[in-house]
């Protein structure tokens, strides 16, 4: 997967972003507090329907407004799609090509990402549970059914906890 453009709206500090991609390397270069991390925060939300920095969606609307909308145009075995997020307090909206994805699972694993920043040394300095959960992030991010038996092994294993 390629992703060629990024188009964002209202999202954290960025009131508009229309950004090509299509060279082989793209470096986002600029001062603190420009709005790079917020790019990467945005692929990483539209691809995996969830932010590495945030589980609420009031901080990702941009101050003043209701609702943010991000896109990203992706090139894929041949195939141009585009993928849309809109995310209003109280609503989360997926397309696809411009016609609505009915579930979040339907949606999993069509344009995985791995996101990997500076909080991720905990990594390797933290805990076997940080390893853990990042490693089950990103599977489930390529792959629906890891999420299913995910959830159902961790139901299993609370109910037999709590025996």
């Amino acid at each position: 997967m390629h992703v060629t453009r990024i188009r964002a709206a209202d999202f954290r500090n960025i009131t508009f972003a229309d950004v090509p991609l299509d060279a082989p390397r793209v470096f986002f270069v600029g001062d603190n507090g420009q709005g790079k991390t917020n790019l990467l925060e945005a692929i990483g939300l539209v691809s995996a329907f969830r932010s590495f920095r945030t589980s609420e969606i009031s901080p990702l609307i941009r101050t003043g407004s209701t609702e943010t909308r991000i896109r990203l145009d992706v090139q894929q075995d041949r195939e141009s799609n585009s993928l849309e997020i809109r995310l209003a307090k109280g609503s989360r909206k997926a397309l696809l090509n411009g016609t609505p994805i009915p579930s979040i699972a339907e949606h999993l694993g069509r344009f995985p990402s791995i996101i990997f920043c500076s909080d991720d040394l905990r990594l390797v300095r933290g805990s076997p549970t940080n390893r853990r959960r990042w490693l089950d992030a990103a599977i489930g991010g390529t792959d629906s059914r890891y999420l299913v038996a995910l959830r159902d092994y961790t139901r299993a294993l609370e109910g037999r906890n709590a025996l």
